[in-house]
C-alpha cells in the first residue's frame, strides 16, 4: 500500500527547519505518511517570478525582472542536466520546469501570487 503524501507548504523557515516546524517530517513519517518537502531550488524559481510578476502587474523594476528571469533560466538549465541523468532511474516523477506550472496556474481564475504564497 502506498503511504499518503502530505505536502508541508508555508513560510521559508518553517518549510526547512524542524526547529520551527516542531519535527513535522519526522513526526508525519513515524504516523506512516511520505513527507513531501519542496526543494530549496523551488523557492529560488518562486522569488525570480515573483520578481516577473512585480513588474508586470505592480510596481516592480525592470532591472529585478531581468534578475529574476536571469535566476530562472539559470536554475532551469542545471535542473535540464540533471533531469536528463535521472530519467534512468526507474519510478522516478522528474521535476517540471516553472513554465508548464505557471502555464496549469494562470489557467486558474483564482491565480494572484501576491495575494497570498504560490508554491511550486
Amino acid at each position: 500500500m502506498d503511504k499518503p503524501k502530505v505536502g508541508i507548504v508555508g513560510e521559508i523557515l518553517v518549510k526547512f527547519h524542524p526547529g520551527a516546524n516542531n519535527d513535522l517530517v519526522e513526526y508525519l513519517e513515524s504516523e506512516g505518511c511520505e513527507a513531501v518537502v519542496p526543494d530549496f531550488a523551488d523557492f529560488m524559481l518562486y522569488c525570480g517570478y515573483n520578481s516577473v510578476v512585480k513588474y508586470e502587474e505592480l510596481s516592480g523594476t525592470y532591472k529585478s525582472m531581468v534578475g529574476g528571469n536571469l535566476l530562472i533560466r539559470y536554475i532551469e538549465h542545471y535542473r535540464k542536466e540533471m533531469k536528463l541523468r535521472l530519467k534512468t532511474v526507474r519510478g522516478l516523477r522528474l521535476l517540471r520546469p516553472l513554465n508548464i506550472w505557471l502555464t496549469r496556474l494562470q489557467r486558474c481564475s483564482l491565480f494572484v501570487i501576491k495575494q497570498g504564497r504560490a508554491g511550486f
